[in-house]
């Protein structure tokens, strides 16, 4: 239907387009994914040609030695491939610190970059490594873009062509539309290429904290620190009684009326 629009818009010229909008009418009835744009050129493309898009993640549990000694290694080895910290996140407990890191490589350092961070620390706990073929994905959205793009720019040729507003006014709604579904598809292209181009490990370290028990102090020691126990028990007692002194100041008048009263009698 575009192609036959555009052929009528050439042959028959602008002024027969401002007396009758049919044309244009009948075109924008369509909806917008039935409206193929002009073929692209053929392409000879073979299996062979296709390069595979792949997007590489993995995950490193380490038991470290020494947390930061072990933490700077990794940055080392990291700044060294070219990548970059994502996120790093640190959880401290009384027995246990452990570091969570993640980390972008370029997609072909990633496996030297794993197989470095498996020596780093005492042991390894647990590690995984997860490789998903996103070519179709890549293809797919590849295709969309262009398509998308060529349709837009076979509506532009016809805005130029409309004199009347109400085409001019349909026409530019439409491409409207066509643009935010070109943003969309960009936008999926450019984090689909980031996360093939840039691949994510997760790197978890862990170290135990060892509690330092007290030494037995020796007898003598024991009892000098009693002394000074005791004298401190003393401290708070005479402190106890000075708080008290209205309780015991009542007391006593209380009893001293009471005695004098007995007395009397």
């Amino acid at each position: 239907m575009i192609f036959s629009c555009g052929q009528n818009f050439s042959d028959s010229g602008t002024s027969e387009i401002g007396h009758d909008g049919e044309n244009f009418e009948e075109l924008l009835d369509i909806p917008l994914t039935e409206q193929p744009p002009p073929p692209p050129p053929p392409k000879n493309i073979s299996a062979n040609e296709i390069s595979r898009k792949l997007i590489k993640s993995g995950r490193l549990e380490l038991e470290s030695k020494n947390f930061q000694k072990d933490r700077q290694v990794i940055l080392d080895y990291l700044g060294k491939f070219g990548g970059y910290v994502e996120q790093e996140n640190e959880n401290n407990s009384e027995f246990r610190k452990t570091l969570f890191l993640t980390i972008r490589i370029p997609s072909n350092s990633f496996d030297s970059m794993f197989i470095l961070s498996t020596a780093v620390g005492r042991k390894v706990i647990n590690r995984s490594v997860n490789v998903e073929d996103a070519t179709l994905r890549y293809l797919d959205l590849e295709a969309s873009i262009e398509s998308s793009k060529a349709l837009e720019n076979r509506y532009r040729e016809i805005l130029k062509q409309a004199n009347s507003i109400k085409d001019i006014l349909e026409i530019e709604k439409s491409l409207n539309s066509i643009r935010a579904e070109i943003d969309l598809y960009e936008s999926r292209f450019r984090n689909l290429s980031s996360k093939i181009s840039y691949s994510s490990l997760e790197i978890i370290l862990s170290e135990n904290v060892t509690v330092a028990e007290n030494p037995d102090l020796g007898y003598l020691n024991k009892l000098i620190n009693s002394f000074g126990y005791g004298w401190k028990g003393l401290g708070q007692f005479l402190l106890g009684i000075v708080s008290i002194w209205p309780f015991i100041l009542v007391a006593g008048l209380i009893g001293f009326l009471i005695r004098r009263r007995i007395k009397k009698k």
